[in-house]
């Protein structure tokens, strides 16, 4: 990778920087938005006065790429929250394809970590291939669309991307009871795996306190055109990206009827969408996973016993290990207790503590 100098930029710069951004943006987004929206932006967003108002007023902060002792590009961000916005992020096109991008944003994600922000976010242009595909590859994912009115009759198309700076453990919890004995052993597996990696963020799905629809004829047939036509970023795909963007997943749900609740399979269905959790055209079966986790963990209590003899007849457990590997996630293990509605009291307490300390120890060595 080329040796690049990140420096930021002071206000007797400004001047400086406004001329290096209508040199980029000029080349690089007139093909895009066309000449005059261009130039409306440059004005509005990036020329000097514009950026000294953004450092002065509004906790901007800008810094140049230095390449060779040359100025190869910049990028300007603003805290938001728990997040950082990067507001912009460009290389002049003679310094492209050296890793300068790759660098800045290592060098973003340091500053991150350095103050404990969770995320950072940006907005590109939905017809900007080539910025999409590079923020992919610097494992940014879609988010949602954006549509801004910037006045005088132009507006910003975009996707909202993001990239997570501290790994995300989705914790699908598929218990419809009350007093779920499984929610036990997820709610024991949490404990320990907040104080193991307290830096994590965990992202809580509640099946029960969803609206999740079941995918029938005319659903299934939206999904598909949707499909067709590659428009993936609207809601009806939401929760196939945040499985799809997820480090690593816990799914915890009882037994029922030899599998698990309906409401499982009804999220199966909504998750499962091609060019988000899966893809065509490659793999022995003909599609390939294509989901950022490198593990499921499966969390189940089951009433009867179905281990040694009746082992064919548990179907949950059979069927989440299938789907992991459909979906592209190479590791996947299943801890449960069983026998909790044949055994006596003690025996059943004894079963649920020794499941929720594997699950523990599971949660530790994550």
């Amino acid at each position: 990778m080329t040796e690049v100098q990140i420096l930021e930029v002071a206000p007797e710069q400004v001047d400086e920087l406004a001329a290096l951004a209508k040199i980029i943006w000029t080349e690089h987004f007139t093909p895009i938005i066309g000449a005059d929206q261009t130039a409306y932006m440059i004005e509005k967003f990036q020329s000097a006065p514009a950026m000294r108002a953004q450092m002065a007023d509004d906790g901007y902060h800008y810094y140049f790429f230095i390449c060779g002792g040359e100025k190869a590009g910049y990028t300007g961000i603003r805290r938001d929250e728990d997040s950082l916005f990067l507001s912009k992020i460009y290389v002049r096109k003679e310094f492209r394809r050296r890793g300068i991008a790759s660098r800045g944003i290592a060098f973003l994600t340091d500053l991150c970590r350095g103050e404990g922000l969770k995320k950072i976010w940006l907005t590109v242009n939905k017809y900007n291939d080539g910025s999409i595909a590079c923020y992919k590859a610097l494992d940014f994912v879609v988010s949602h669309p954006l549509v801004t009115d910037i006045g005088n009759g132009f507006v910003m198309d975009d996707y909202v991307m993001e990239k997570r700076i501290f790994p995300t453990l989705l914790v699908v919890d598929g218990c419809v009871r009350k007093n779920s004995r499984t929610r036990v052993l997820m709610e024991a597996f949490l404990a320990a795996y907040r104080e193991a990696h307290p830096d994590h963020i965990v992202d809580t799905l509640r099946l029960a306190e969803e609206n999740f629809s079941n995918i029938t004829g005319e659903t299934f047939e939206q999904h598909e055109l949707l499909k067709k036509q590659g428009e993936l970023d609207g809601p009806e795909f939401a929760q196939a990206r945040r499985f799809a963007a997820a480090d690593g997943i816990v799914i915890a749900a009882p037994m029922w009827e030899l599998s698990f609740p309906a409401i499982i399979k009804t999220y199966i269905e909504n998750i499962s969408a091609p060019g988000v959790t899966f893809r065509y055209g490659e793999g022995d079966t003909g599609c390939i996973g294509c989901c950022r986790a490198k593990k499921l963990l499966f969390l189940t209590t089951r009433g009867g016993v179905y281990t040694g003899p009746a082992s064919h007849l548990e179907l949950g457990s059979y069927e989440l290990k299938a789907l992991a590997e459909f979906f592209g996630i190479p590791d996947y293990a299943c801890i449960f207790a069983e026998g909790t509605d044949l055994f006596p009291a003690e025996e059943v307490a004894l079963r649920m503590e020794q499941a929720k300390k594997q699950a523990e120890t599971a949660a530790r060595e994550w």
